[in-house]
């Protein structure tokens, strides 16, 4: 496998802060010198991710996910190590290092990926350009017409680099091919089809108006096109490339997150390009939008780096009112507050600045409706309220809404706000919803099996995760502090580490060492496979490391781990011995057995003379520092 020299790594890490990596992709709450945060990786409620800047490691206690920076963008990102290494390398415009541990073949392959992913970057902005120049000709006449139409100011085209794709077969694939790009790239960059006959391609966009996707960051990674001539569908996006995953980008954030910043933390969510683009020329330049797709995860956890309070403005109809209910939980569960603005029926953000103006929009913004009273009007749309029946049946439907809510206070609040919307009394509610919340916690009489999302019920850990506090101690020390590592290896056998986990780690690290072949921490982290790497970084993250001084100042932690370990050993060993005695009726056998639990115990009072002697040492010590 590919590697850099432990120093390049140490320079990357460095000049790459994990704490700063992480909360450029999920929001970190600070918890003492960590940062905690809901898991990236799985669904979960209650923060389980946990940040320790001070050693670099990054650990789920829910899934068990874990490791340094790199490990962190390899998961979330689906990137190689050396991709990892090179990104993060870029970000702190650190040059490549001279001489990599690479062969010529993984050089090229490197170097090949890197340049391609480049390239596609490039392909998008000649296409920007091309659309650009195609509004403003004429052949954009007839977009800039529907502009018009649409009340797009020229500002806001010019801000958002709105252009046009004419009704062209492959003028903008000739244009590429004219700019040096291969067919297979224009086609990777999902601006283009291939033909049917299997040679050349085809234009994706013709006779669109074309928006600009930026991601976060400012990268031009994909466009959307809205037709203008009635044509299906209305709105076609980029083909996903590697560059372009519509799950995890937002329309215009790379704009708003600043306003968003400014204006209280407050993102407003729309479903269309144009609902964005009206209310920015508006005034409201903190409005975002998913790419043509129902909100996922990843926007939502997105959303959250940037924004505390999310405004959902979907459109006024059932399609629209539909889409803000699934949006709602996964906007809460990456722990923002949300509130609806309502629209109705026929109601879009753009259609209703143009018929009442910016400043009905702001007081729009002021009669904003909770999660939980919006749930209840769509559930209510749907039924007759005058019938008994029916308005129990909403309350039924609020029930999830309420076992969400989590303290019983805020429930209470809420039963009380769906008794006065709902005509039901409040002790009907409760003791519906008391049955309710007792079937989630036995699913049997629910019918079925309870689906219970990670972490909110954890299995047992494995056996080989259940090591000793002083071993996880001891492979801490280990991988932390080199001197530590020499001192280990020199003054404990590592057959006394009674646990399989640990003591492999620790062999593979010893053998690395003698063998010149020790590359440091984050290389010997690459090559541990799942369950070495999740105990590692469990044993880093949660055992006390001792404080950094001048000297020795791990050699006490040392010896004691080493002595814990001895004495676990041969108190195991004389447990065993103790055991073969009593299956035993041979002299001989008997005689040898003794012998060993002899050479065990003396080796047993060894340590305790040791403890007992630096106990003594301790004790004058701290008498000298009170005198």
């Amino acid at each position: 496998m590919p590697s850099f020299s432990q120093e390049y790594l140490e320079r990357v890490k460095t000049a790459n802060p994990i704490q700063d990596v992480i909360g450029e992709r999920i929001a970190l709450t600070k918890n003492g010198k960590n940062f905690k945060a809901c898991c990236p990786f799985h669904n979960e409620k209650t923060p389980s991710f946990f940040v320790t800047p001070d050693r670099g490691i990054f650990k789920c206690f829910g899934c068990g996910k874990g490791g340094n920076v790199f490990q962190f963008l390899m998961e979330y990102e689906g990137l190689s190590f050396p991709e990892s290494v090179i990104k993060l390398a870029e970000r702190a415009n650190i040059p490549p290092e001279d001489g990599a541990s690479f062969g010529d073949k993984e050089k090229a392959e490197l170097a090949f990926r890197q340049n391609h992913l480049k390239r596609l970057a490039k392909i998008n902005l000649t296409a920007l350009d091309f659309f650009q120049r195609s509004l403003a000709l004429g052949a954009g006449k007839e977009a800039r017409e529907y502009l018009e139409n649409r009340k797009v100011s020229q500002d806001a085209i010019r801000a958002y680099r709105i252009g046009f794709a004419p009704d062209s077969w492959d003028e903008l694939c000739t244009l590429l091919r004219k700019e040096g790009f291969r067919d297979e790239e224009i086609i990777a960059s999902g601006l283009a089809l291939p033909s049917q006959e299997g040679k050349g391609c085809y234009d994706r966009f013709r006779k669109r108006v074309m928006f600009p996707i930026w991601d976060h960051a400012g990268t031009l990674v994909a466009f959307g096109g809205r037709a203008i001539d009635g044509s299906e569908p209305k709105y076609l996006n980029t083909a996903e490339t590697e560059i372009y995953n519509k799950s995890k980008v937002l329309f215009s954030l790379n704009f708003a997150k600043n306003p968003i910043a400014e204006l209280k933390k407050t993102a407003i969510l729309c479903e269309g390009y144009l609902d964005v683009v009206m209310l920015a020329q508006n005034g409201f330049v903190n409005a975002i939008a998913s790419c043509g797709t129902s909100l996922t995860k990843e926007q939502a956890r997105l959303i959250k780096r940037f924004a505390d309070t999310c405004l959902i403005c979907y459109d006024g109809d059932s399609a629209g009112q539909h889409a803000a209910l699934r949006a709602i939980p996964l906007l809460s569960e990456a722990g923002l507050k949300v509130y609806v603005i309502p629209l109705k029926e026929n109601e879009d953000p753009d259609s209703f600045l143009k018929k009442y103006g910016k400043a009905a929009f702001e007081k729009l913004l002021t009669e904003r409706l909770s999660a939980f009273a919006f749930a209840m009007q769509c559930s209510a749309s749907e039924k007759d309220m005058d019938d008994l029946q029916e308005r129990y049946a909403v309350c039924l439907e609020m029930f999830p809404y309420l076992l969400s809510a989590g303290s019983v206070g805020l429930q209470q609040e809420l039963i009380k706000e769906l008794s006065d919307f709902t005509r039901v009394p409040v002790s009907s509610i409760n003791l519906d919803f008391a049955a309710y919340q007792k079937k989630q916690k036995d699913p049997l009489k629910r019918g079925g099996k309870r689906e219970v999302v990670a972490p909110e019920l954890k299995e047992a850990a494995p056996p080989e995760l259940m090591a000793s506090s002083a071993e996880k101690l001891l492979i801490a020390l280990i991988f932390s502090f080199g001197e530590a590592m020499d001192y280990i290896f020199a003054n404990l056998e590592l057959e006394a580490i009674g646990n399989p986990l640990p003591a492999s780690l620790a062999f593979k690290a010893r053998e690395q060492k003698r063998n010149g072949e020790w590359k440091g921490f984050d290389n010997f982290l690459l090559s541990c496979d799942d369950v070495a790497r999740d105990f590692l970084t469990d044993a880093m993250v949660s055992v006390p490391l001792p404080e950094k001084e001048e000297g020795q100042f791990w050699k006490r932690s040392c010896d004691d781990c080493i002595r814990a370990v001895k004495e676990a050993h041969y108190k195991g060993e004389l447990a065993r011995l103790k055991d073969r005695m009593k299956m035993t009726n041979d002299p001989e056998v008997l005689k040898g057995l003794l012998e060993k639990s002899k050479l065990y115990n003396e080796k047993l009072r060894g340590v305790n003379r040791v403890r007992t002697f630096n106990s003594m040492a301790k004790e004058r010590k701290d008498d000298e520092q009170t005198d």
